[in-house]
């Protein structure tokens, strides 16, 4: 019955409200009456809504009745603003994702079954845009992840803590290192070579690139280091990204700081 009423228009809502807690009022007071009689046993001269009246001034039967149209009005207002806030906050959280224009209709309920229902219908929506997004993400992962494996340069991740967090196999070969043994570990405890770790320490806290730099290999091959630093929005240093390329013949090794 409650989700029934729920259902109708604020101004039904008032009015059954007050009707309902009038006709309370009334019964409560046949109820009173009945009770005064039987406990003091006034058979033969029962206490009336008319006796009562003058015990009670008609004024203050009306004040009870204005209470109750009050408390209606009150509970009215109550329900109104909650109503409008729940619907603000729908609009707002539709604007944030900049689809508001779209999904109208979802902050536009008229009364808490049909908001209830909305709220519903955007939490769905939000759940099938977070798994459109997973969904991506993994793809572009994936992609990315074949695309850096077939690469014939080598590209390291190492994050602001210096733990390697990927390496491809041309980076493993030219570093000659075991397949998938630094993952996890510290740059410094696999690379010895100081030129790089004073490269990869100012990347990460200098916020200075390294654009090929030349060192040599355990084997003394000589290979190309390049750092740069990887920021989020905020432009807080969140990793390096390291590339290693074998040196060409025809290059002239120059060293690059930013």
């Amino acid at each position: 019955m409650i989700k029934q009423l729920l259902k109708l228009s604020p101004l039904i809502q008032f009015i059954i409200l007050s009707s309902l807690l009038i006709t309370l009022l009334i019964l409560s007071t046949d109820f009173l009456l009945t009770t005064i009689n039987t406990f003091l046993s006034l058979d033969n001269n029962p206490l009336t809504l008319e006796t009562l009246s003058q015990i009670i001034p008609i004024w203050q039967l009306a004040c009870i009745i204005g209470f109750a149209l009050l408390f209606s009005a009150i509970t009215l207002g109550q329900h109104l603003y909650q109503q409008k806030e729940l619907k603000l906050s729908l609009k707002n959280s539709l604007e944030e994702k900049k689809i508001a224009e779209n999904f109208e209709h979802l902050f536009n309920g008229n009364n808490f079954i049909s908001i209830q229902k909305n709220i519903e219908d955007v939490l769905n929506l939000y759940k099938n845009f977070d798994s459109m997004k997973s969904t991506k993400i993994h793809l572009e992962m994936t992609t990315l992840k074949i695309l850096i494996g077939h690469l014939d340069a080598g590209i390291i991740f190492v994050n602001h803590d210096k733990i390697v967090t990927h390496i491809n196999p041309a980076s493993e070969n030219m570093l000659t290192l075991i397949p998938g043994e630094i993952i996890g570990q510290n740059f410094s405890r696999k690379i010895h070579n100081p030129i790089i770790l004073d490269a990869l320490e100012q990347c990460l806290h200098e916020d200075k690139k390294t654009i090929n730099e030349p060192f040599q290999n355990g084997n003394n091959i000589p290979l190309l280091f390049s750092s740069i630093p990887i920021k989020d929005k905020n432009g807080k240093i969140l990793r390096a990204l390291i590339i290693i390329k074998k040196t060409l013949p025809q290059a002239t090794n120059q060293n690059n700081h930013e």
